[in-house]
């Protein structure tokens, strides 16, 4: 007999779909309950391959999984074809991934394309672990229906993201403004706090930039930026934050530093050396004390490297 949703499913999955959140997610949970499933997971292309996005499942053993876009898994299909798959017996078709398959403990197994336009830009895989024959025409439009909206939520969640990424994010240097930075700083000090991690803060301001400017051009001023940028984000540790305070100053957050300021120190005169083009750059350097708010580790960066600025420039100096 063809699988047909209860009343019931129908109403707890369109629920589900209310609820918000994250879109991919949401679907994959809607899919499962309105169509008793066992497992949803949502692949979408990347490059010339299919790679997990979401999943019902809290810790899919199939995570790291990268799927070819045609033959060989039900995603795959239902992705290259743009239109749906269905393997009723999964375990014996060739189109279902046999290592999904054993590893989900399917029995059956359905993909649905999901389509930005006339894209298809990646499917919605649903499995089973007992055996399911055909689904009845309310299901199939359910599920084509679903496919749409999982589509249309999943690309303005997409465009919400890169928009406030861009917010978060300086045009010129491409390295987090200072909205970006706040965010950093209050997730680090949280992280510092949690932990009673050390955390170093660094405020950097290159030297007679104005000058620079009214020599060169401001063409000239912004090459300088960007390349002191790329230059200064080379010599520092993946979990350390560069960041544009604003014109010529940027902040440097610095975790894990150590007890003292010896490794902060030597972290910060690394990077205020390679400062290109001849030019010169000023620092000032302050510890977590453990209790400051951001705005109070901010303010004696601040004083620090007015200080440094005041004695002459081309230097460190510690809060």
């Amino acid at each position: 007999m063809p699988l047909a949703p209860r009343p019931t499913d129908i109403a707890a999955a369109t629920a589900i779909l209310r609820e918000g959140g994250d879109p991919r997610e949401t679907y994959c949970r809607a899919a499962v309950r309105l169509l008793r499933a066992d497992s949803a997971t949502l692949w979408e292309i990347d490059a010339d391959e299919l790679v997990l996005t979401a999943s019902n499942l809290a810790a899919p053993s199939i995570a790291r999984r990268r799927l070819t876009i045609g033959p060989g898994s039900a995603a795959g299909r239902a992705a290259a074809d743009g239109r749906r798959f269905f393997a009723a017996d999964a375990p014996n078709d060739p189109d279902a991934d046999q290592e999904i398959v054993s590893r989900l403990g399917l029995r059956s197994i359905l993909a649905e394309p999901i389509r930005t336009g006339d894209r298809a830009t990646g499917a919605l895989a649903v499995g089973w672990r007992t055996p399911v024959e055909d689904f009845d025409p309310v299901t199939s439009g359910f599920l084509s229906l679903m496919a749409v909206q999982a589509s249309m939520s999943i690309e303005r969640a997409d465009l919400a993201a890169r928009l406030e990424r861009l917010a978060l994010t300086d045009v010129l240097t491409g390295l987090p403004n200072r909205r970006g930075l706040g965010l950093d700083l209050d997730r680090e000090l949280a992280r510092a706090a949690r932990l009673g991690s050390p955390l170093a803060y660094a405020m950097l301001d290159l030297d007679h930039f104005k000058e620079y400017n009214d020599a060169h051009g401001h063409a000239e001023g912004d090459r300088l930026l960007r390349h002191a940028t790329r230059a200064w984000r080379s010599l520092i540790r993946t979990q350390d934050t560069l960041a544009r305070w604003g014109g010529e100053e940027f902040a440097l957050l610095l975790p894990d530093c150590g007890g003292d300021q010896t490794i902060a120190m030597e972290i910060v005169e690394r990077v205020r050396a390679a400062t290109p083009y001849g030019q010169t750059a000023s620092v000032g350097l302050a510890i977590w004390n453990g209790s400051e708010t951001a705005a109070q580790l901010t303010e004696r960066a601040d004083h620090a490297l007015y200080a440094a600025k005041q004695t002459g420039r081309d230097q460190t100096l510690a809060a």
